[in-house]
């Protein structure tokens, strides 16, 4: 059985966004992660039990620039946890998911495997990896 990981929330400036999300009650996790392979800069924030990823692109070809243009600030995937990433990857393909990113480590979480899937009906979600230790 899968759990949420997070909510994945776009922002075009993460530092204001952050400070906005403080004032909800929001913590920081740490500090900001850039993240070179998809162009993104990272930072995770907590509420009681509830965890968001700020996302932000920091150039031009960043995996999220086109999302940017079409949602602007706002949420737009949950990160689920599994410690076999390519079963569930596969149950999901099987049950109407798209892949549309390979596995490929994640440095914003300790460089734990991850994956992109999209569903026509829910969205995006992300897979991620824990292999016996707590994310």
């Amino acid at each position: 059985m899968m759990r949420v990981h997070h909510v994945g929330w776009l922002v075009k400036r993460i530092e204001i966004a952050a400070t906005d999300f403080e004032k909800l009650g929001f913590s920081r996790d740490g500090a900001v992660c850039r993240d070179t392979m998809r162009g993104i800069d990272v930072l995770f924030m907590s509420c009681a039990h509830q965890r968001i990823e700020l996302v932000s692109p920091y150039c031009e070809n960043s995996i999220v620039a086109d999302l940017m243009k079409r949602y602007k600030n706002s949420p737009y995937h949950m990160c689920l946890i599994t410690d076999n990433i390519e079963q569930s990857m596969k149950d999901l393909e099987k049950n109407g998911f798209g892949r549309i990113s390979d596995i490929a480590p994640a440095p914003a979480i300790d460089g734990k495997n991850v994956v992109f899937l999209i569903n026509s009906e829910m969205g995006m979600i992300e897979l991620v990896e824990e292999t016996g230790d707590r994310i």
